[in-house]
C-alpha cells in the first residue's frame, strides 16, 4: 500500500488473522522483505503462538525473499502463496488495504511520515480492530469477535474438560461396583 507525501510517498505491510484483525504491521519508505519481516515479527511477538500456522501471502518478492523464508521456517510458519494472477485468495488483506485507502489515504497529503504513520496507527490499532464493525463477523469489531471466540471456545474447553472428568470418575465407580460383584475388591 502506498501513501502520498511531500516528500514522495510510504509503504505499508501488514499481516492479518482471518477474523480481521490486524496483528502485525509496518512502514517504509519501499515495499521490502525488511517491511514484511517486520510486520511478521510484531504479530509473533504479539501472539506468540504455539500450532504450526500457515501465512498467506500474495507472489511478491518480498514474500519469496529468503530472508521472510527463513523466518516463517524458524517460527513453524507453513507459507502458502496465492495462485498466479488471483487476487481473490488475498480477499481479507485486499479489503483492508481498500478500507484503509479510502478512509484515510485518499484526499490526505501528510507533510511526513511521521504523520502518515500516527495517522495510520491509530486508524489500525483503534478505529479499524477495536471500533469498525463487519458484517462478515456479525457486526462486530475484530477485538469484539476475537474475544467472543475464545471465550465461546474456553467455555467449550472447559466444558469438554468437566465431561471428561465426570465420564473418568462414573467409569472408576462402574469398574469399582463390577470389581464388587466379582468379588475383587471385597477382601476375600
Amino acid at each position: 500500500m502506498f501513501g502520498p507525501l511531500r516528500d514522495g510517498c510510504t509503504s505499508s505491510s501488514s499481516l492479518i488473522s482471518l477474523i480481521q484483525k490486524v496483528v502485525g504491521w509496518s512502514m517504509g519508505e519501499r515495499i521490502t522483505s525488511e517491511l514484511v519481516c517486520d510486520a511478521f515479527d510484531m504479530a509473533y511477538q504479539r501472539r506468540k503462538p504455539s500450532n504450526i500456522l500457515i501465512c498467506h501471502s500474495d507472489r511478491g518478492s518480498q514474500y519469496a525473499a529468503s530472508e521472510f523464508q527463513k523466518m516463517l521456517k524458524n517460527t513453524n510458519f507453513i507459507c502458502s502463496m496465492s495462485r498466479k494472477g488471483n487476487c481473490w485468495d488475498n480477499a481479507v488483506v485486499e479489503s483492508f488495504f481498500g478500507s484503509l485507502k479510502t478512509e484515510v489515504v485518499h484526499g490526505n497529503l501528510f507533510r511526513t511520515r511521521n504523520e502518515a504513520r500516527r495517522t495510520i496507527f491509530e486508524w489500525i490499532e483503534v478505529t479499524y480492530n477495536k471500533d469498525r464493525t463487519h458484517s462478515s463477523l456479525g457486526y462486530l469489531s475484530p477485538e469484539e469477535y476475537e474475544a467472543e471466540f475464545y471465550s465461546s471456545t474456553a467455555l467449550k474447553i472447559e466444558s469438554a474438560s468437566a465431561t471428561n472428568q465426570n465420564a473418568t470418575y462414573k467409569r472408576r465407580v462402574a469398574l469399582q461396583e463390577c470389581n464388587q460383584l466379582k468379588g475383587y475388591g471385597s477382601g476375600r
